[in-house]
């Protein structure tokens, strides 16, 4: 999906929202007023030393985006650009790896979707840099050495959830990356310390915030969207919803160009509810195995000449409850694994049934069910059926994903 980039709108945007909240009544015919949907908020600025790792993130994130300017457009470092780019962020990755572990309290302000969040390349940045720490310690002698960022990449993941869909897809990318990293260490890592990153894991899922928090913060960027399009509409300003959504929404630009001004009210009514079919679905499936889920489809009806505005908009929500569950998915199984391969070290065989552990560590959130398990002494399998419910026998054609699921191999 395309993202408007700030430049593109700044010159439009400061008049548009300043437009919507002063003019008040009729325009174009109609004497019907003008619904507002969502108001510009300030950005929430972190305190430091609050205790909230909320706030430790944002700041640690802040520094971290200054500190590596010098590599802020490249997707990939070169392998003898590693050590210079840890150096440049270890003070910013130690105070989030701080940070994870302070209780977590969501400091949310809804953001209007098409301007870039300033907060975003700091979070991947620090992401990449717990990466890094882990893919040392497995070049190193000292695997044990990957066991904090680990834990971190997971405690942020979860932490960031209590955010919008966005902030919660940067986390679980944050703590897949760890995993994928840790994919060749594991097997040396000791016992002690893999059952402490295990059971760490399994603990941050269980205290992780229900997805109705992240679902209601994601609602209020909705709204802005809706804002946004209603302000263009009525400053005739078709050019700018043309630049923000491209050509996938030029049939509903086409129809609010033609629009009677007697429909404008029902319009973005119809519009702004819309926003919340979509956020009732994905509570209500949030936590049903896939195959049960209905479609939501079902819950939409009618002509809806918002739609391609909808899809830009709305099907965040829908991406960030299938990032939601892979994430749990691979966290678990990726804990179990841990925890697998310890009993292996201490006892010579993998454990028959994995007992003491935090309610539903061991449910495949595909199935409902326990993960399909076969061990034989110190060997096991473990993984997910997948979206198609059907246990393939750990098949996923090399990826991981499909049909069934594991945990993340190393990066090529």
């Amino acid at each position: 999906m395309k993202r408007i980039s700030l430049k593109q709108l700044c010159p439009w945007i400061g008049a548009i929202f300043l437009t919507s909240l002063t003019i008040p009544g009729c325009h174009s015919g109609s004497d019907a007023p003008w619904e507002t949907f969502a108001k510009p908020v300030d950005a929430y600025q972190p305190r430091p030393n609050s205790g909230n790792a909320w706030d430790e993130y944002l700041l640690s994130a802040k520094l971290a985006t200054h500190a590596i300017q010098k590599y802020a457009e490249r997707a990939d470092l070169r392998e003898v650009e590693e050590s210079e780019y840890l150096a440049r962020i270890n003070d910013s990755l130690n105070r989030a790896i701080r940070a994870s572990t302070l209780p977590c309290h969501e400091e949310f302000t809804a953001h209007d979707p098409f301007l870039p969040r300033p907060e975003a390349a700091g979070l991947t940045a620090l992401g990449r840099g717990l990466g890094l720490r882990i893919k040392q310690a497995s070049k190193s002698n000292s695997a044990g050495s990957a066991t904090i960022p680990i834990i971190a990449a997971h405690r942020m993941a979860d932490h960031l959830s209590q955010g919008d869909a966005e902030d919660a897809i940067l986390g679980y990318w944050i703590a897949s990356n760890a995993r994928s990293q840790a994919a060749t260490l594991i097997e040396r890592i000791d016992a002690g310390a893999l059952r402490t990153i295990g059971n760490s894991i399994l603990a941050s899922l269980a205290e992780a915030p229900k997805p109705e928090s992240t679902i209601e913060h994601e609602h209020g960027n909705m709204l802005y969207g809706v804002q946004f399009v209603q302000d263009a509409y009525r400053d005739k300003n078709f050019k700018l919803l043309h630049t923000a959504f491209y050509d996938q929404a030029n049939p509903a630009i086409e129809y609010l160009e033609g629009m009677r001004p007697s429909d404008r009210p029902k319009y973005f009514r119809d519009f702004a509810a819309e926003a919340k079919i979509y956020c009732d679905y994905a509570a209500s499936v949030a936590d049903q195995p896939f195959p049960e889920r209905k479609k939501l489809e079902l819950e939409l009806s009618g002509e809806r000449p918002w739609r391609r505005f909808s899809f830009h908009l709305y099907t965040p929500v829908i991406s960030f409850i299938e990032a939601r569950d892979r994430h749990i998915t691979r966290s678990r199984l990726f804990a179990l694994t841990c925890l697998a391969i310890a009993d292996g070290k201490s006892t010579g065989k993998a454990p028959s049934e994995f007992k003491g552990l935090p309610a539903n560590s061991t449910i495949d959130p595909y199935s409902g069910k326990p993960f399909p398990y076969q061990r034989a002494e110190r060997e096991f399998k473990i993984y997910s059926v997948g979206k198609d419910g059907r246990d393939d026998g750990g098949e996923t054609k090399g990826r991981g994903l499909e049909p069934d699921i594991t945990i993340e191999s190393a990066p090529e």
